[in-house]
């Protein structure tokens, strides 16, 4: 389980709003530790799917879609 906590802001700050937090702490355990870790989030394509007359799932190909009802 991992917790996040990400202030995103475009280049500038726009006019009316604070500047970005100070405080900002970034905790890796495993560098601490230093055991080496993942640096890039693994990328995982989520097939599309749908049930089959027997409710099973089966993946969707792109070129045929199922009718909506």
């Amino acid at each position: 389980m991992g917790i996040s906590m990400v202030y995103v802001a475009p280049q500038t700050v726009p006019a009316g709003c604070s500047a970005p937090p100070t405080d900002m702490v970034n905790i890796q355990p495993a560098q601490l530790a230093h055991i080496p870790y993942r640096k890039k989030t693994p990328r995982f394509v989520v097939p599309l799917t749908t049930l089959d007359p027997n409710g099973s799932g089966r993946a969707i190909s792109v070129k045929r879609r199922p009718a909506r009802p």
